[in-house]
């Protein structure tokens, strides 16, 4: 009974190391690419048009990128809402 024991203890670490070594293809290896940093100049003006039952908005979003250093940038960006309500509250008792 000791002896199956100690057969069984022996055999199994045996058959997980098999077992990990059975597929040795790695399927999810995606290599690391590296490069130099892009410093560019940018403007740029992105404009969005809503409209819909209460009413229409206009957005305009103007971003501009400079060089800051020779690996840093700076960008500005400032974005303006127009709204135009479809029709304005009316106020229900005149006002005093």
């Amino acid at each position: 009974m000791r002896s199956w024991l100690i057969a069984i203890a022996l055999l199994i670490p045996v058959n997980v190391a098999v077992a990990d070594e059975a597929d040795p293809n790695i399927e999810f290896f995606y290599p690391l690419v590296t490069g130099r940093p892009v410093i560019e100049r940018e403007l740029e003006l992105k404009v969005a048009h809503l409209k819909s039952r209460d009413g229409r908005e206009t957005s305009v979003t103007a971003a501009i990128e400079l060089p800051l250093l020779p690996r840093w940038q700076i960008e500005l960006e400032v974005p303006l809402v127009f709204t135009d309500p479809a029709t304005a509250a009316a106020p229900s008792a005149p006002a005093i």
